[in-house]
């Protein structure tokens, strides 16, 4: 496969997501298209968008092949020399929202710390995994222990999901950092299992205490009340998240009560609870989960097709999708050696933190009722617990509200795609949460201006990089049978020149005669190829290897 430039991946995003019909035959663009040709998997879906906009394919590509020779040389090309310049993939965020960067100004000292020891150790990943493995980090210690006031309480839970082709881009090792650093900051406890069923996930949160707990010395069992006070609060890491959301996506399977848990976790509910016939009612108080998330784009193609149900249900807007820039190519850089332990100053400032916004008091007690299977002898006692309230001043709820009402008219005046209305109406709730973060880590009694900019120039890098994900996905969809026998049968006809049906159909593998007829029958009538009737039979041919007299062939 091809390595493409950023600016053949701009046209080729642009033009998949329904382009102007007259900018396909554009001639400034055909050379930068050309080499796509060559690359059935990204040629699909091209070909495919083309068609639904009405644009003769086979004139396309024709044009494009005789653009192929100028190709060499791409690399070095400014695309601001041409006059027709590619429409943006995100929508620019309207005037009256936008905030000067030097607002921002010291408003995350330690993320950005953060970001350089990232960096550091984990050279090849996208910029912007640092910052989002970071922020993940804050919202699993925060665990729903500050909060602002907007009506009901706003906690900073954040789903984040990293998505980027695999190896090239070091998920795993980014995320290894802030898992890394959580145990350092002796907060180790918040960290759900790698792999857990929903019901599982449930009965932990519930605050389940172990049989065996009667028989661990005092400092076992001091450390499971410990873990015990913040069992409802939960930050987890998923790695290769696609196979979870194929399970999801089965309604036999036992992951697709996660569809539905992680809509309720993400919204600050004091409590949610299931009940069984044989577990019995399993309640979990103040829930909070902070979900980290690795896949590639491949993985969430299937469930990113227009329309898709998830778009529309609360599903994907709950979450921040996080890519590689438009313009970033993968790194060289080796791993240096060492250990990557986050830096003392670092950890005695998560540490702090934790100690500043408490623990929840929590006794372990022998329970009354054990007559459901599975029920524990001991259950936990937790009394309510507050969380710290941060100031919402005036001057940063008008810039909240400010960035709430651009989006909106984004949506309202349809310069979003109607999949995407969703996610754009949560984008500030993002921010605030951010916000709230960044505040709390610097003991601040209120949301500062610098907290809402910095958080604002975030959800903004978001909202660029949800935009270029759909391009991603699109690209990523594998092609259909129908049309990978449709650019078989150009290759074919191609190479060998003038073929009948019978002599196609003995090189497209299990492909039925009637299937056949409805693939050259629709060809022909879109112009990619062409039939001239000979005899009792009927011989299909590329355009160009027509000869002149053809249509007067095709009348007699």
């Amino acid at each position: 496969m091809a390595d493409y430039t950023p600016y053949q991946e701009q046209i080729y995003a642009t033009l998949v997501h329904g382009a102007d019909p007259h900018y396909w035959h554009d001639k400034t663009i055909a050379p930068y298209m050309a080499p796509f040709l060559d690359d059935p998997y990204r040629l699909g879906p091209l070909l495919a968008s083309a068609k639904k906009q009405g644009v003769d394919t086979f004139v396309l590509k024709a044009g494009w092949q005789q653009a192929a020779h100028t190709v060499a040389g791409l690399e070095a090309t400014i695309a601001s020399a041409f006059p027709y310049t590619a429409p943006p993939l995100t929508p620019a965020l309207p005037v009256e929202a936008r905030l000067d960067a030097a607002l921002s100004a010291d408003a995350a000292p330690w993320l950005e710390l953060y970001c350089a020891h990232s960096r550091h150790w984990a050279p090849r990943a996208a910029a912007g995994f640092h910052q989002a493995v970071g922020l993940w980090l804050l919202s699993t210690i925060a665990a729903r222990r500050i909060c602002v006031h907007l009506g009901k309480p706003e906690f900073p839970m954040l789903f984040l999901a990293l998505v980027a082709p695999s190896t090239l881009y070091t998920k795993t090792t980014t995320a290894h950092i802030a898992r890394k650093g959580l145990k350092q900051a002796g907060c180790q406890f918040f960290l759900t299992p790698d792999r857990i069923t929903p019901q599982a996930l449930i009965r932990r949160m519930s605050g389940y205490v172990d049989e065996d707990y009667g028989g661990m010395d005092i400092s076992e069992q001091e450390t499971r009340r410990h873990d015990l006070a913040f069992a409802g609060q939960r930050g987890w890491y998923y790695e290769e998240w696609g196979s979870m959301l194929g399970q999801m996506r089965r309604h036999d399977s036992v992951m697709a009560e996660f569809h539905g848990i992680l809509r309720v976790l993400d919204d600050g509910s004091e409590d949610f609870g299931t009940e069984t016939l044989l577990r019995g009612l399993e309640r979990v108080t103040d829930p909070a989960l902070a979900l980290l998330c690795s896949a590639t784009a491949t993985d969430l193609a299937p469930y990113m097709r227009p329309g898709s149900p998830w778009w529309h249900d609360g599903f994907w807007p709950r979450f921040a999708f996080i890519t590689p820039c438009l313009d970033e190519q993968p790194s060289l850089a080796e791993q240096p050696a060492g250990l990557d332990d986050l830096p003392s100053d670092l950890v005695r400032t998560l540490h702090a933190w934790h100690l500043r916004l408490g623990e929840p008091a929590c006794t372990i007690v022998p329970a009354a009722d054990t007559t459901h299977k599975g029920a524990s002898r001991w259950r936990i006692q937790r009394p309510a617990f507050a969380p710290q309230v941060l100031g919402f001043p005036a001057e940063v709820r008008a810039a909240y509200n400010t960035y709430n009402r651009a989006l909106t008219t984004l949506i309202i005046e349809k310069q979003v795609e109607a999949d995407l209305s969703a996610c754009y109406g949560r984008f500030h709730a993002k921010a605030l949460r951010i916000a709230i973060l960044l505040a709390s880590l610097q003991d601040a009694p209120q949301i500062a201006m610098r907290h809402w900019a910095y958080a604002q120039q975030v959800t903004e890098s978001w909202r660029t990089m949800l935009h270029h994900l759909l391009a991603l996905a699109a690209a990523s969809e594998p092609l259909s049978r129908e049309q990978i026998w449709e650019e078989r049968i150009e290759n074919l006809l191609s190479s060998c020149g003038a073929m009948t049906a019978r002599e196609i159909q003995r090189h497209l593998f299990r492909c039925m005669s009637r299937d056949l007829k409805h693939l050259l029958d629709a060809m022909v009538a879109v112009g990619r190829i062409i039939m001239i009737p000979k005899g009792r039979t009927a011989l299909y041919m590329l355009p160009l290897d027509a000869p002149p007299d053809h249509n007067t062939l095709e009348e007699d």
